[in-house]
């Protein structure tokens, strides 16, 4: 009975961690409220405090949820048999999928006083590491043009926020997922391959 408390639990607070990285991608930290994230879930807004301390615990929740789906993404990445630009290329179209993505680039000031934001912090480092590094790679096995690595990565990033910023207000049902991933496959063959021709 215990073992079956413990699992309703866990469900209910992974479900209002979706809905509060759902909330905070669309209306951000301020703009979001409890009831925003309850609403669809059939519950209070006071309830959120079973699970979770207060809106920064939550935000941080939010936060692991969206590094765990991205640390696979770079995982899958990393293990593919293909150049740098491919796997650049590969993570681009997986993050595509990664809801809030853009939450780990706009962290309020409260909740990088968090506790356990330094963790998110190293690990967040990290990724951009990996990722600095597949340009490197790249130049190397000359799949990617030459340039300062980390100038790329910042393009590369760039083009994901203004992705993100327009895919979180369009009607999705009516999103053509596909066409989305072919067009950003082209956009960063387009800026990085040695073997794009430009006319």
């Amino acid at each position: 009975m215990e073992a079956l408390e413990t699992t309703k639990y866990n469900l209910k607070a992974q479900s209002i961690i979706e809905s509060a990285v759902f909330n905070f991608n669309r209306n951000g930290f301020y703009g979001t409220s409890l009831e925003h994230i309850t609403r669809s879930l059939n519950m209070t807004d006071k309830s959120i405090y079973y699970y979770f301390k207060n809106k920064e615990d939550l935000f941080i929740a939010a936060l692991h949820h969206t590094q765990e789906s991205l640390c696979l993404a770079i995982t899958e990445a990393k293990a593919l048999k293909v150049n740098a630009l491919e796997k650049i290329q590969f993570l681009a179209t997986q993050c595509a999928s990664i809801d809030g993505l853009e939450l780990l680039g706009n962290v309020p000031h409260e909740v990088t006083k968090h506790k356990l934001y330094p963790k998110i912090e190293k690990r967040l480092k990290k990724h951009h590491q990996i990722t600095i590094g597949f340009f490197e790679m790249g130049q190397k096995d000359k799949s990617i043009i030459k340039g300062n690595p980390v100038d790329q990565w910042t393009l590369y990033t760039g083009g994901f926020l203004a992705y993100f910023n327009w895919y979180k207000f369009v009607d999705r049902s009516k999103v053509d997922y596909q066409k989305q991933i072919d067009d950003m496959r082209f956009m960063i063959e387009r800026a990085f391959s040695t073997a794009y021709k430009k006319s």
